[in-house]
């Protein structure tokens, strides 16, 4: 009986400020306690953080919450960029080619009416934001806010480009993500996306989406959507007798126990994003002009 475990051994748990599941989980996946340019980055953020921003209701000190702010400090700067958006259309079109137009609809949609917290309208920061792009001093109410909103898939794949990570996308994706979610086999079927031969009925596309996550996970890393909620995959298990592998996460809302995921079909999408070298020296002197920071 052959027993294969493939683990993020190093893998930091970042325990999330309200809402930032999303950015603790793309932290965790490029785990900045052993990437020294990630880390780097994410400091010399911080420290231009709390010269703009003092420390931010406390936010700025603890590295849990000082490496999210960054992280989303960092995609404001760099989600209207164009420097950022050319070189991601250019290296990737097919996942990356309307980042920008999607970004722009989910910040309308989401940062909208007033902040609870300090009062202020969202609404004019936003219209700020969206006329001054990367140029745009980023206001103190709109950094909090901002962090402390639910992330989409599309600010997740733009992130870990940032930090060096292309996305891997399923080929056979019925609801446009790139993702794998085995409840959308039905539609996958439907959908005549396939016309290999060899993937006609339910079960086939199963084995083939698990293969994909087992033929994956140890030369990526996996950020795991819950519904609403955003985890990262820390363990695979593989074992001859198994049908379906054991896979382990860690979860931003509880302890740094890993917890086993005990059910694949609910709706659940598994993202893949493999270190690019490439990729991150190509974005590395753009985002040191965007954000000011050398690292």
């Amino acid at each position: 009986m052959a027993k294969f475990v493939f683990q993020k051994e190093q893998m930091p748990h970042y325990s999330q400020v309200i809402n930032a599941c999303g950015i603790t989980a793309a932290l965790m996946a490029v785990q900045p306690n052993i990437d020294v340019q990630a880390q780097r980055l994410l400091e010399k953020i911080v420290y231009k953080a709390r010269v703009m921003y003092g420390d931010l209701d406390g936010m700025l000190e603890p590295e849990n919450s000082r490496h999210q702010v960054a992280a989303a400090y960092l995609l404001l700067k760099c989600a209207l960029s164009p420097g950022v958006h050319e070189i991601l259309a250019s290296y990737d079109p097919e996942n990356y080619e309307f980042v920008q137009g999607i970004l722009e609809y989910e910040l309308k949609s989401r940062m909208a009416g007033k902040s609870e917290k300090y009062g202020k309208s969202l609404d004019k920061m936003v219209k700020a934001y969206l006329k001054k792009g990367e140029k745009w001093d980023i206001d103190k109410v709109f950094l909090y806010e901002y962090t402390t909103r639910i992330k989409t898939d599309v600010e997740l794949k733009l992130l870990m480009a940032l930090f060096g990570y292309k996305f891997v996308r399923f080929p056979y994706s019925a609801d446009g993500t790139g993702s794998i979610n085995f409840d959308t086999i039905e539609q996958v079927i439907s959908s005549n996306v396939i016309k290999d031969d060899q993937l006609n009925t339910y079960d086939e596309i199963f084995e083939f989406m698990i293969t994909f996550i087992e033929v994956n996970f140890d030369k990526s890393v996996t950020i795991i959507n819950t519904g609403a909620h955003w985890v990262t995959a820390q363990q695979l298990i593989l074992q001859d007798e198994k049908r379906v592998p054991e896979l382990y996460y860690l979860d931003p809302t509880s302890s740094p126990k890993p917890i086993r995921l005990n059910d694949w079909k609910r709706n659940i999408w598994f993202y893949f994003f493999q270190p690019d070298e490439q990729l991150r020296d190509r974005m590395k002197p753009v985002i040191e002009k965007v954000v000011d920071v050398k690292f």
